[in-house]
């Protein structure tokens, strides 16, 4: 593998490593925002036994899903494109030399 190609994989991995971490920040901002939301239909006047009945069937699995989802790109996806990080850098340090 020629010096060039590792640089330009490095960069690559770098650059998702980027977006995944801009997408656990955007799920769990919007999870946020969802909870206000949800937090909010009581204070709009809109039936409490519904508002209950939503939150519990609906919002909480939602969340929960959203939260398994940025724990598991933060758990697996993050840490193995890290690692292919660190196995390119060492790739192009071995070139180098």
């Amino acid at each position: 593998m020629q010096q060039q190609d590792l640089k330009l994989q490095i960069q690559a991995l770098e650059q998702l490593k980027i977006e995944l971490d801009s997408l656990v920040k955007d799920l769990e901002n919007r999870g946020n925002s969802y909870y206000q939301h949800v937090k909010a239909l009581a204070q709009s006047g809109l039936d409490v036994n519904l508002t209950k009945t939503y939150e519990s069937k609906y919002w909480q699995p939602d969340y929960a899903m959203l939260k398994q989802l940025s724990d598991h790109i933060k758990q697996h996806d993050i840490k193995y494109v890290e690692k292919c990080i660190e196995g390119a850098k060492a790739a192009l340090a071995r070139y180098e030399h």
